[in-house]
């Protein structure tokens, strides 16, 4: 018999032996399913074959891989996630694969050099439509929080948005049963990014209990923040309440590096002494969302402040509106606008019986912020009986007169200049002994006259004259 006709008989042979269903050895996939719809042990008997956990709808269970011990040397398993919608717990895998096996996700174990070691590893898992991760207080993190049923932490579910939707534009909804949260992870209740290098163009959206907001609580410690959103992360929070934990300071929500935070249907309690209930900062948004946007059942301890633009942050408020059953008290002011910043507030509304009898500072803005109330004067919009001040050259669309004027840097005088009060001026010869404190070093000391010759800056309080510096 020639090579040739041996050969081809032997190729022959191999093919009808395949296709009798004979073993091909255990380190070669057979395409054999081994279908479970409960927790399972991986077997020696799975050498070989696909175990398909999950027939479409079997619910979270466990899948466990044992020690190499009786299985063959050169054991192949293939496992493969058969539900849509529910995850399976992996317990016993090597280190290198995550907790959780997800809906439709696989991945590939051998036996090698007498371990398991992971092959074709899942990649990360990227829902196909709108997805909602379920919390609770005593939620489980080993848990695939895809159902009610089996409920994951706050943490946890928050840090998973960006694992999840990294090429994704569908919703995330964190949804919360009722309970307190007050654990906090790398300085926060809950962090939301952006993607790893980018942006993100999923929406989370917190939702708490919208038939009683108050059932589920932000309760936040004294040097914490309750809801961070940062690196572009976009953030719906609606029908929770925010609170402070301790006496001292603490933020409620903190927005940061262009992201977006839209407000609704929230609640606040009490803060401790110099808390910020919202804090809005580098180029990041704050959006309130339609009738009670914010409920204001106290306001921020000592000098708190309900909330803070600043480093080019925005605002939008239109038509929304700010509920306050009961009077209050600002400590701080209720608003502070620190440039570049601008908040268009035109439409939104104060509601509730606390309106009228609120007190404290109504607002303060600093520098190059523009505040937009339907050109409303800023004392007759906000609550409170302290007047809004304007300062460094903020303005807004009411015309409001600044608090104190801008110094004229290109005018100088000899001598005093008529005194107007909040003016700044310099002056060309000034005199040392026409200063308090008869040298001109001391800031805020009063100056009384010119005629020397020393240059000095000088503000007017609307009593004298008082050196701002030389």
């Amino acid at each position: 018999m020639s090579n040739k006709r041996f050969a081809a008989l032997a190729i022959a042979g191999w093919f009808a032996f395949l296709a009798l269903g004979a073993f091909i050895g255990y380190g070669v996939d057979a395409n054999i399913p081994n279908v479970r719809t409960a927790n399972y042990q991986i077997a020696p008997s799975d050498c070989t074959k696909t175990v398909l956990a999950g027939t479409g709808s079997s619910g979270q269970f466990t899948l466990t891989l044992p020690a190499v011990t009786g299985f063959p040397s050169n054991c192949s398993v293939v496992i493969k996630n058969g539900d849509n919608a529910s995850g399976k717990i992996l317990a016993g895998f090597p280190t290198d694969l995550g907790p959780l096996l997800y809906p439709r996700q696989s991945l590939g174990m051998k036996i090698v050099s007498g371990q398991w070691r992971s092959f074709y590893a899942p990649a990360p898992w990227v829902p196909l439509s709108t997805t909602t991760l379920f919390v609770s207080t005593t939620g489980d993190d080993t848990n695939d929080g895809l159902t009610s049923g089996t409920p994951i932490t706050l943490a946890t579910a928050c840090s998973r948005r960006q694992a999840f939707f990294s090429v994704n534009a569908a919703v995330l909804t964190i949804q919360l049963a009722d309970g307190t949260y007050s654990t906090v992870v790398n300085g926060s209740l809950c962090s939301i990014g952006g993607n790893t290098g980018g942006g993100s163009q999923t929406l989370t959206n917190i939702k708490g209990n919208c038939g009683a907001p108050s059932n589920v609580i932000f309760s936040i410690p004294d040097g914490q923040t309750g809801l961070f959103v940062k690196d572009l992360g976009e953030t719906e929070i609606q029908c929770v309440q925010f609170q402070g934990a301790g006496s001292g300071v603490s933020v409620g929500i903190s927005a940061a590096q262009f992201s977006v935070v839209d407000l609704q249907s929230t609640v606040w309690g009490s803060f401790g002494n110099g808390s910020l209930l919202i804090n809005v900062s580098q180029s990041s948004s704050l959006n309130l969302v339609g009738a009670a946007a914010m409920t204001l059942n106290a306001a921020p301890g000592g000098t708190g402040t309900v909330i803070v633009l600043s480093s080019s942050a925005n605002m939008l408020g239109a038509n929304a509106s700010i509920a306050i059953p009961s009077a209050l008290a600002w400590g701080g002011q209720f608003i502070q606008l620190y440039g570049p910043v601008m908040a268009n507030l035109s439409g939104m509304t104060f509601t509730g019986s606390g309106v009228a009898g609120t007190t404290g500072k109504r607002a303060a803005l600093i520098g190059n912020a523009f505040l937009t109330t339907g050109s409303i004067a800023c004392n007759t919009f906000f609550p409170g009986n302290g007047a809004c001040t304007l300062i460094q050259g903020a303005e807004d669309d009411a015309g409001d007169a600044p608090t104190t004027p801008l110094p004229a840097p290109t005018t100088t005088f000899a001598g005093l200049p008529t005194p107007v009060a909040g003016m700044y001026a310099y002056i060309t010869d000034g005199k040392a002994s026409n200063c308090a404190d008869t040298t001109c070093t001391t800031f805020g000391t009063a100056v009384t006259g010119g005629t020397g010759a020393l240059p000095l800056f000088i503000w007017y309080t609307g009593a004298a004259w008082h050196l701002v510096g030389k």
